[in-house]
């Protein structure tokens, strides 16, 4: 098996269990989310470990993804934190945006086009990026 395939728990097995592993803008491009998050939970340390993702909310289409292997989820906090709860004993999620900053960034415009003050608010109703930090994975079955 390859190794390393989030939602194949054969490839992780021969894997180590890490302290933490991140994985940043990655669910949006797996189709079963569910058995990414579980796997993400298999890579970490029992009573330790700890996962650091990050997802698209309000996001466009990835064209070069859709076309090679799929642009599958646009996600929200709530979304998140329900997910990662099940198989996380502990999960914080923040979510970032606003209007104004969700305008730009469907333009396509830089952080450098954007004046530096609109990141000083955040509106949960344009959730640009979500956060989770999840830790103590549930034992299977939990």
């Amino acid at each position: 098996y390859p190794d390393g395939d989030l939602t194949d728990e054969r490839s992780l097995a021969y894997l180590d269990k890490y302290d933490c592993v991140i994985a940043t803008n990655v669910l949006n491009f797996i189709f079963d989310t569910h058995a990414a998050i579980r796997g993400l939970a298999s890579l970490v340390q029992p009573d330790t470990g700890s996962v650091l993702v990050t997802v698209a909310g309000l996001a466009p289409i990835s064209r070069f993804d859709y076309d090679r292997w799929g642009d599958f989820w646009r996600f929200n906090d709530m979304s998140m934190r329900q997910m990662f709860e099940l198989y996380f004993t502990n999960v914080t999620c923040l979510a970032y945006g606003n209007a104004p900053l969700a305008a730009a960034f469907i333009m396509g415009l830089s952080q450098e086009d954007v004046t530096a003050h609109l990141y000083e608010h955040n509106d949960p109703n344009y959730q640009i990026t979500i956060a989770v930090r999840a830790t103590n994975p549930k034992s299977i079955g939990e």
